[in-house]
């Protein structure tokens, strides 16, 4: 009856071990995928802010294109042409 005592007490700290390194293994996964996903959404985050701006300054760029300034501008540079 010992013998079955000790061996039911091996066996029960073996899986008490192997799900404490289970969870181990799993929040370790959890935090590396965290992270991946941090970077990923932070190159994102830079990548659109920049289309954002390059978009904005285009945008800028055509309106002074048709704006009533750049028309006379031209019609100034004619005349000293």
């Amino acid at each position: 009856m010992e013998l079955i005592n000790e061996q039911n007490s091996e066996w029960t700290s073996l899986v008490q071990r192997q799900l404490t390194e289970m969870n181990a293994l799993r929040r370790q996964h959890t935090k590396e995928q965290c992270d991946l996903l941090r970077l990923l959404l932070d190159e994102t985050q830079k990548n659109q802010i920049k289309e954002i701006t390059d978009r904005h300054l285009k945008y800028k760029k055509i309106k002074f294109l048709f704006s009533k300034n750049f028309f006379s501008f031209l019609e100034k540079r004619k005349i000293l042409n």
